[in-house]
């Protein structure tokens, strides 16, 4: 059995455009087939936008941290979204907080702002 299946486009507020598997499915009923386009989980979707974060901004967000093991956040910019993918930062979006993703990280991070200052 072969599956083969296409991507759907969709804009992200993340990454602008993404394309995410969608497969044909047909649903047999007693009344019938019928064709219903469904997604498919695959845990990565292809993004395509090339994110350039600066040095700058990425010690912006880790200076905060300097004193704090978590922080509040008004909104979330394209350098907090860069820490975050790259499972440096978690973010608790229902209190809009940030903290590093371990301690470890914790001491990573105020070692970096510590040698730039």
């Amino acid at each position: 059995m072969t599956i083969v299946f296409k991507y759907r486009k969709e804009h992200s507020a993340i990454a602008d455009v993404i394309y995410r598997p969608v497969a044909d499915v047909t649903l047999i009923t007693r009344e019938g087939r019928t064709i219903v386009p469904m997604y498919l989980y695959s845990g990565a979707d292809i993004a395509l936008k090339r994110v350039d974060i600066s040095e700058d901004a990425i010690l912006k967000e880790f200076s905060v941290f300097k004193n704090k093991e978590e922080v509040r956040y008004e909104r979330l910019d394209e350098a907090k979204i860069f820490l975050v993918k790259k499972n440096v930062l978690f973010v608790d979006s229902t209190r809009r907080t940030m903290r590093p993703q371990s301690k470890l990280d914790l001491l990573a991070i105020r070692a970096v702002v510590e040698e730039e200052t």
